[in-house]
């Protein structure tokens, strides 16, 4: 079990040595549980992803956005993207304007970033108006890709954490 995206599937082919069950590279791929005879007297579950509905999920639902770790959520897409921005360096976004090949105004907010992204790739609703959803998903896929270079989206903690299983700070 784990979360949606993470390569449990194919964990799971790499040790069955073939193909035989279903990967992808987005979330809900594996929709129910697959029992898997690795040998006998070895079964082995695969499940779909579980998120357990927390309030530090709800916290973090636009970096697993961000990630591909959950199924887009449309309106999710400007927070995402928030977050990706606020993430990245002076050396990303650089490599952003080189991928895109034209220069981002990034003290604006993700929309202003997102029209501008949508413009230059024509990306429109109608006549003229950019379709800033599009774009949204166009740099969260851009980033997934790696297109940017390397961004992490969360830094660790700095208090310490009490682990469960030692009963002291990691």
């Amino acid at each position: 079990m784990g979360v949606p995206n993470v390569g449990k599937s194919t964990f799971l082919n790499a040790i069955l040595g073939k193909r035989k069950l279903r990967t992808g590279d987005r979330p809900g791929i594996t929709r129910g549980y697959q029992w898997i005879r690795v040998m006998e007297g070895v079964d082995l579950l695969d499940t779909p992803g579980i998120i357990r509905e927390t309030a530090q999920f709800r916290r973090s639902r636009a970096v697993w956005l961000a990630l591909h770790l959950m199924i887009e959520d449309e309106p999710l897409l400007e927070s995402g993207v928030e977050r990706l921005l606020a993430s990245m360096t002076s050396h990303t976004q650089k490599r952003a304007e080189k991928y895109y090949k034209f220069e981002l105004p990034w003290d604006r907010s993700a929309e202003e970033i997102a029209v501008k992204v949508a413009m230059i790739k024509r990306l429109f609703v109608g006549k003229g108006i950019a379709d800033v959803n599009r774009a949204y998903r166009l740099i969260l896929r851009d980033f997934q890709r790696g297109r940017f270079g390397r961004i992490s989206l969360e830094a660790p903690e700095s208090d310490p954490v009490t682990s469960p299983l030692f009963g002291r700070h990691s």
